[in-house]
């Protein structure tokens, strides 16, 4: 819930090119819980998730076209300069899927994103 408590209810869960990363890799955490739906899919992402996130990685059909542990290599993430943009050699480049940019074709400044994608907000 963006405070660090626990939420429960139903999971249903779709990140698409998208960069999940923190300095940990227990940013993201998911824990079924008996009796509620439990259903999420990753593709052509790039996560910071380990043995703590609550799943696997490897060997998961839910995870496809996806690194863990890979740095995106942002500019600047720094909260005062808050540069998200990934350098020219980040895995996050052209790590997108093509199907899924037609949906959002634009990135967060503008820029046409619909011809080699890159994984997160910024092409």
């Amino acid at each position: 819930d963006g405070d660090g408590n626990t939420v429960d209810g139903p999971l249903h869960l779709k990140i698409r090119n998208s960069v999940v990363f923190g300095d940990k890799d227990t940013a993201m955490y998911f824990s079924p819980v008996s009796g509620q739906t439990f259903e999420y899919s990753v593709d052509s992402s790039l996560l910071n998730i380990g043995d703590h996130s609550g799943f696997s990685f490897e060997n998961n059909t839910s995870i496809t076209n996806s690194l863990n542990k890979e740095d995106p290599k942002f500019l600047n993430y720094y909260i005062q300069k808050m540069n998200l943009r990934v350098a020219d050699d980040s895995p996050a480049k052209g790590l997108g899927n093509i199907t899924a940019a037609q949906l959002v074709p634009k990135d967060i400044k503008g820029m046409g994103r619909t011809v080699y994608p890159t994984a997160g907000a910024y092409q």
